[in-house]
């Protein structure tokens, strides 16, 4: 049997050594990351094009918290490409609230626009009605108006808690 020095010794080497590898890992951290209330900021009216997506991508990463915030996003970007990203967000996270908005952004000027809402909006209807950003005119007002019927059917329904539970959607 060691000494009782020694065991104290190496007791005090390995506290020494466990002190030492929090102190690594606390300092690999980087720094700590923008608030909901900063990224949506941000996404609003920060600098460049690309900082505002990089904020909505970092909202969408922030999870079902950030929700309201990307709704928000949603209705006030200026830029096509953020509100892009703020309506693949909204699909990503299952955002059944934002539905009105997203069936509203089907008809935006913008092709981008109306097809990341037309991804949204099938993703969270649970099918592909075919709709395309392309579409114009009459084909483009028929094309939402089935998916509005499909959501109004829908709306409230066995079928949609059904759904929502599957993906695991509060």
């Amino acid at each position: 049997m060691k000494s009782p020095k020694v065991a104290f010794a190496l007791f005090g080497l390995c506290l020494v050594a466990v002190g030492a590898i929090i102190a690594l890992i606390a300092a690999n951290r980087g720094p700590a990351r923008p608030s909901i209330e900063e990224l949506e900021q941000q996404a609003v009216s920060g600098g460049q094009v690309t900082d505002q997506q990089r904020a909505v991508n970092q909202l969408t990463e922030s999870g079902s918290a950030a929700r309201p915030a990307l709704r928000r996003t949603l209705r006030q970007a200026a830029e096509p490409e953020v509100k892009a990203a703020s309506i693949q967000g909204l699909g990503q996270l299952y955002d059944y609230e934002s539905m009105d908005d997203l069936l509203k952004a089907l008809d935006d000027p913008s092709p981008l626009v109306r097809g990341r809402a037309g991804v949204a909006v099938q993703r969270l209807l649970g099918a592909d009605f075919g709709f395309s950003p392309e579409l114009e005119g009459e084909q483009l007002e028929q094309k939402i108006t089935v998916l509005k019927k499909e959501w109004e059917r829908m709306r409230g329904s066995r079928l949609l808690e059904d759904f929502k539970k599957r993906k695991g959607v509060e």
